[in-house]
C-alpha cells in the first residue's frame, strides 16, 4: 500500500518540471531569435540585400547646390547620392509624397512620372481633387503623345474623352 503525502511535501520532480519547462521555452526563443539573426545576416553579407534607409537628411550646404542634369531621361539630379536620377531607380510601388512650395515643380514632377510609366506601357490613374483644366490638359496631351487611350470623368470637362 502506498503512503499519502502530506500537504506540505513536494518531490523533486514536482519542483524540478516548471523550471525544466520554462528553460525549454528559454532555449526555444533563443533559437528564434539566432535563426532570425542568420536569416538577416545571409541576406546582409552574402546575399548583400538590406533593408533601405529612405530618410535621408539633407544638409543646408547641399540645398544651396545649383548642379543639374543634362540628361534627357533623367527627373532630375540627387544631391544626396550625387548622380542623375533617373524615373526607372524610383519605387513607384510604395507611397509617395510631393512636398513643396508654390512653383516649385510639384506638378511638373508628376507629369514626369506619368510620362515615364506612359512609356512604359504601364497603367495611369490620374485624379485631380481640384479639378485644374490645365493639368487636365498635361495629361490628356501626354497620353496623345505616348498613344494611350483615356478616360475622363468630370462634370467640368466637356471635350475628348469624356465618359458620362
Amino acid at each position: 500500500m502506498s503512503k499519502k503525502k502530506e500537504s506540505g511535501d513536494l518531490g523533486l520532480g514536482e519542483f524540478i518540471l516548471p523550471i525544466m519547462d520554462l528553460f525549454s521555452i528559454l532555449i526555444m526563443k533563443v533559437m528564434d531569435l539566432m535563426a532570425v539573426g542568420f536569416h538577416l545576416g545571409i541576406n546582409k553579407y552574402v546575399f548583400k540585400k538590406s533593408k533601405p534607409n529612405n530618410v535621408e537628411k539633407i544638409s543646408r550646404d547641399l540645398l544651396s547646390n545649383t548642379k543639374s542634369t543634362l540628361q534627357d531621361e533623367a527627373l532630375g539630379y540627387s544631391l544626396t547620392s550625387k548622380k542623375n536620377l533617373l524615373g526607372s531607380d524610383l519605387n513607384k510601388k510604395a507611397h509617395t509624397a510631393i512636398v513643396g512650395a508654390s512653383g516649385s515643380g510639384k506638378t511638373v514632377l508628376l507629369d514626369a512620372l506619368m510620362y515615364e510609366d506612359m512609356k512604359e506601357n504601364k497603367p495611369v490613374v490620374y485624379i485631380d481633387p481640384k479639378g485644374d483644366r490645365k493639368t487636365l490638359l498635361n495629361f490628356i496631351n501626354l497620353c496623345k503623345l505616348t498613344w494611350r487611350e483615356f478616360y475622363i470623368f468630370s462634370e467640368y470637362w466637356n471635350g475628348e474623352g469624356l465618359v458620362s
